[in-house]
């Protein structure tokens, strides 16, 4: 397979697969991350597109042959990673994803310690030098160990504890996670929540039958804001792929543009504090802000 500089970019590994990102280059960013991140154990994970499982293969066996454990947490939004690396002290992470783009990409989000995002600027010009050098070390004599866990309900419990839940109000809520990662994340935090949930392309869809897991996308745009209309909600909210972003409407279907997880906070905890805040202040004066 071709191995390039083309998926690159100044936050990330992006492109189309398997011309840019492919199995080859997943095995080489692991073979690479461990020694320049200074890494024994790090969590992986990928969002739902068909390439992910595949991908992450490559990429842990890469991992393990450098030495490195992996925490493999299977299919998960991108802030799943984030949290998994602050709250089990990991010493970084990897996450298997394209965000918004369409179906025919996938990428590559890297972090060291603390969750700090691997950048052009703090060591992602080195990876790629690594990487396309293509000069892997031997196999570490002791292989990387692999340990496969879901981390749902620790990563909910650290969001609610962010969030007073006494204060919630009953509302109705449409929740369009965009056949997305975020479908079993709303599934298992609606049970803690006193909202009624009206779900939207809820069931994880590599396909992307529904439309590109874009929420910006105006068709994308249309289907949360009927469901708005049709259900008599009090607000909506769209997430992406990996819901790093979340777009938030109100209760006549206009999309407010706000709520999104990117400036490297939680889309998820961004979603629920606005809850919290339409609670005490009412759903106008916050949609109105």
């Amino acid at each position: 397979m071709n191995v390039s500089a083309k998926g690159f970019g100044v936050c990330g590994i992006r492109g189309l697969y398997p011309d840019v990102v492919n199995e080859e280059l997943a095995y080489r960013v692991g073979r690479a991350f461990p020694g320049l991140a200074g890494a024994r154990k790090v969590a992986v994970g990928h969002d739902i597109r068909l390439s992910g499982p595949s991908l992450q293969a490559a990429l842990v066996r890469g991992l393990t042959e450098a030495d490195c454990d992996v925490l493999d947490i299977d299919l998960c939004g991108t802030e799943m990673i984030a949290f998994a690396v602050r709250a089990y002290q990991l010493d970084g992470g990897i996450m298997l994803t394209a965000g918004s783009d369409a179906k025919a990409y996938n990428g590559m989000t890297l972090m060291r310690r603390d969750a700090c995002l691997l950048t052009g600027d703090t060591g992602l010009k080195d990876l790629e030098a690594l990487v396309l050098a293509a000069e892997s070390a031997p196999a570490a004599v002791r292989a990387g160990q692999v340990e496969k866990e879901d981390i749902t309900e620790d990563y909910i419990a650290d969001i609610l504890s962010h969030i007073d839940l006494d204060r919630l109000k009953p509302f109705r809520v449409v929740a369009n996670t965009g056949n997305g990662a975020a479908g079993p994340v709303i599934n298992a935090i609606e049970k803690k929540l006193p909202f009624d949930i009206v779900k939207v392309n809820n069931i994880p869809d590599g396909n992307f039958p529904n439309g590109e897991p874009d929420p910006l996308l105006p068709g994308n745009r249309e289907a949360t804001a009927k469901a708005i209309l049709e259900n008599e909600a009090d607000l909506g909210a769209a997430w992406n792929c990996d819901f790093s972003r979340c777009i938030l409407f109100d209760e006549r279907g206009n999309c407010l543009e706000s709520g999104s997880g990117e400036d490297g906070g939680s889309s998820m905890l961004a979603w629920l504090r606005v809850m919290e805040r339409c609670s005490q202040f009412g759903v106008h004066s916050e949609t109105n802000a």
